[in-house]
């Protein structure tokens, strides 16, 4: 390949092809993007204030795009990752055009609202003015576009920036693997990896009676690790958070994306989900200490990852306004069912790893870190649900991932296939049964209500100070703008939403 600083190039057998860095390229502008929209949200999009956001954002994005390095991704490549990504989002409830899992009933009221309502707002009549503080990243462009064209242009748009994000991680991804077979056997471990929850919901069952739900990965009950289908149709933005960091980290790691682009890329991503973002840091701790020993750090690993913390500033002060009311604590979990929890849901594939290849061929260090984060993220909580551990391990489980991908792919002996090709197809089966619920059962009503009523309707035992915190708690220059007082939409007596949210498409209700 010729590594031209156009958008195209040419890779395997002279065939069109996109530059690698022209997509992190895309992936660090919207994330960017976002950045510079939650300021229009929070009602200090002034022209001061805007017009150099833009012109740092765009200096970053064209230096992303010029570093030197990358590969070609074939035309044809990118656009089948693409439709899978789109198909992937469309499993999930996406587009509202099959089942959405309960969490979107949350999702799609607080979308709603900041469609319908002028930004900044704030939740009036709830004893004082409550101000939606969350990760907002994924829901500005799609809720501009619904106040712009309507309800059904919120649901479109929503769908094609998260398959975009999506697609263009799977091409990205395609690039660690060298040959077709490869290549494809890797995208359905990727999408099929699980721990091996159908095992230990077997085993809880027995021990405590609680029924063999559809949802199975919370047997543990203290934690839960999600499978990568789990995570993207559950929680997107927790996701692709996640994986836009490990991706280019094994990007970078195999000498496929430089430093300076993976560092940038961290701190804009925190306005999609700060706890995701935070599961690459310890990757991002090594990846500088390693380029810093080995005397590889130039200005521009100093200076972009620099302009990103600029544009991202405000975001921050903003997630972390009034989060102290979240709560976090350590859990004690008893050893034995610590043991069983963390062998079921990564342990088979860590010793793999290292039984096999010591590791995987993107070194040892990798390997320590992901292990040492799926061995210790399961004794924290943050809130009152299994957040922390969901999210702190989105980044190493998609590594990990990757690693299995890598031994089933080639990487492990013929004798040895057979136990992985079991420890996979069992672990498989939870995604298979959350892909069920799109085909068992009917597409999500709409709703009536706005976040509050839908909180109430739905979690009416947990806080909701994941998402809002009184206005008060913010900055004193975010108190200063203008505020629109939403007043209440909707009840929690379940009129929420037209219909029960699970219908079964071959018979009643679910």
């Amino acid at each position: 390949m010729r590594h031209d600083q156009t958008a195209f190039a040419v890779a395997d057998g002279n065939r069109p092809a996109v530059r690698s860095g022209h997509l992190i390229a895309l992936l660090v502008g919207l994330l960017g993007l976002d950045n510079l929209l939650t300021l229009n949200f929070l009602g200090l999009a002034s022209g001061w204030v805007m017009a150099p956001g833009l012109a740092l954002l765009a200096a970053l994005v064209v230096a992303v795009a010029r570093a030197p390095g990358g590969s070609g991704i074939p035309l044809g490549r990118l656009a089948a990752c693409l439709l899978v990504g789109l198909g992937v989002l469309l499993l999930g409830g996406e587009g509202h055009l099959l089942y959405a899992n309960y969490d979107w009933i949350v999702r799609d009221a607080v979308l709603q609202d900041m469609m319908r309502l002028p930004w900044p707002f704030a939740y009036a009549g709830h004893g004082e003015p409550m101000l939606l503080r969350a990760p907002i990243g994924m829901y500005l462009l799609p809720a501009i576009a619904g106040k712009v064209a309507g309800h059904g242009a919120l649901d479109a748009a929503l769908l094609l920036q998260n398959g975009l994000v999506l697609g263009t991680l799977l091409a990205l991804g395609s690039l660690l693997f060298d040959d077709a077979r490869a290549r494809r056997i890797a995208l359905l471990v990727v999408i099929g990896f699980s721990g091996m929850d159908t095992i230990g919901q077997w085993i809880a069952d027995a021990a405590q009676l609680h029924p063999f739900s559809s949802h199975i990965e919370g047997w543990a009950v203290f934690a839960t690790y999600c499978a990568n289908l789990t995570s993207i149709l559950w929680a997107p933005q927790h996701a692709l958070a996640g994986w836009i960091g490990a991706v280019l980290f094994l990007l970078w790691r195999t000498g496929r994306a430089p430093l300076a682009a993976f560092l940038a890329a961290i701190p804009l991503g925190l306005v999609w989900s700060p706890l995701a973002t935070a599961s690459i840091l310890p990757f991002a701790a090594w990846a500088g200490w390693e380029s810093l020993r080995a005397h590889r750090i130039g200005a521009a690993d100093v200076l972009l990852p620099a302009v990103a913390v600029a544009l991202a500033a405000v975001p921050i002060l903003y997630l972390h306004a009034g989060s102290g009311a979240v709560g976090a604590h350590l859990l004690t979990p008893s050893p034995a069912l610590y043991i069983l929890f963390v062998s079921l849901e990564a342990g088979a594939w860590l010793a793999a790893a290292w039984l096999i290849q010591r590791g995987g061929r993107f070194g040892r260090p990798t390997f320590a870190i992901t292990a040492a984060m799926l061995l210790g993220c399961a004794l924290f909580q943050i809130g009152m649900g299994a957040d922390f551990a969901m999210r702190m391990t989105l980044a190493p489980l998609a590594i990990l991932s990757v690693l299995a991908a890598d031994l089933l792919s080639g990487g492990a002996p013929r004798k040895a296939m057979p136990l992985l090709l079991l420890v996979f197809a069992v672990g498989a089966l939870t995604p298979l049964r959350e892909v069920s619920r799109a085909v068992l059962h009917r597409p999500t009503p709409a709703l009536r209500c706005d976040f509050w009523a839908s909180w109430d309707a739905s979690f009416p035992a947990f806080t909701k100070a994941t998402y809002v915190t009184p206005w008060r708690a913010m900055p004193a220059f975010m108190q200063a703008a203008p505020r629109y007082a939403a007043p209440p939409l909707g009840d929690s007596r379940g009129r929420c939403w037209g219909g029960p949210w699970q219908a079964a498409r071959f018979g009643g209700a679910a």
